[in-house]
């Protein structure tokens, strides 16, 4: 049953958290996003950031338009879509809290996807992450995980 809400998840989200975490939502995602803001000058960004990048090119989903995409927008924000697969999923430990995930060492808001419907948003700049419309026993998983889950 799919559970048409919106939730949030409260906690931090950092180390082995992290890891279970990823677990979780890696088990019921076949896609995730990472985004990038043309405001940025390149300058200031670090290697990591563009190594990233390079590293999921291959991975790259080619045609987002049938994609549901997070609702947060600013001018100049580009969604990057990848398949979610055993080697895509390695850049995904590069850093040690869903939070990290933010310039100017990482492209932002680390989203998961299933059935092209984004499930799980972050801001990563403002240390939020949302659930959207997901089946009950995902929200289980992470409630069972320990994870502290607020309805909006």
């Amino acid at each position: 049953m799919i559970i048409m809400e919106k939730y949030r998840i409260i906690d931090i989200i950092e180390d082995k958290k992290y890891k279970v975490f990823l677990s979780v939502a890696v088990k019921y995602s076949d896609a995730f996003s990472l985004t990038t803001f043309k405001s940025v000058h390149k300058k200031h960004l670090k290697d990591s950031y563009f190594e990233t990048l390079e590293f999921l090119l291959p991975y790259s989903v080619e045609d987002i338009s049938e994609y549901s995409l997070p609702r947060h927008y600013e001018k100049g924000q580009k969604f990057h879509v990848y398949s979610l697969t055993s080697d895509s999923t390695q850049v995904l430990g590069k850093t040690d809290g869903i939070y990290l995930w933010r310039l100017p060492d990482f492209p932002e808001d680390l989203c998961f996807y299933r059935h092209k419907k984004v499930w799980l948003s972050t801001v990563s700049h403002e240390k939020l992450c949302f659930l959207h419309d997901i089946p009950q026993n995902v929200l289980s998983d992470f409630q069972k995980e320990g994870f502290t889950i607020i309805q909006l």
